[in-house]
């Protein structure tokens, strides 16, 4: 597991209320994907699989939010998603209950193991050592 200082400062700044719902879920990602890299990318925590970036974590002083990169994975999750403040690639939410760990985990295992079919992440990407040196 790799966690980069610029991303534990990321965390330790979320405001107590939300730091714990973030932190879960930042430790869910490496769960399910011991191997994940974690970069700051954006000003934001983003999980690499094999240099494909597959999500990130955002705290806003609104809600929080799980960004899916190859969006167009999200698709699959439509009926299950439509309660939820989302859009495009953003799951945004205020606070979040065990149900919705639930379906996160089941969205970021198929975002994990799918990544390679996107049309989206299909596109020409920078690798997470291109990333580092810009």
């Amino acid at each position: 597991m790799k966690h980069v200082f610029e991303t534990d400062l990321y965390f330790q700044n979320i405001p107590t209320h939300r730091n714990a719902t973030m932190f879960i879920l930042r430790e869910l990602i490496f769960e399910i994907y011991p191997s994940i890299e974690e970069q700051m990318i954006d000003g934001y925590p983003t999980y690499f699989l094999d240099d494909q970036a597959i999500c990130s974590l955002i705290s806003t002083p609104r809600s929080m939010a799980i960004k899916i990169l190859p969006s167009d994975l999200l698709m699959a999750f439509e009926s299950e998603l439509e309660n939820y403040n989302w859009e495009s690639s953003y799951i945004r939410f205020e606070k979040i209950e065990q149900k919705d760990f639930d379906l996160f985990e089941q969205i970021l295992k198929f975002v994990g193991y799918n990544y390679t079919k996107s049309a989206v992440s299909k596109r020409p990407t920078k690798t997470v050592q291109e990333l580092i040196e810009i």
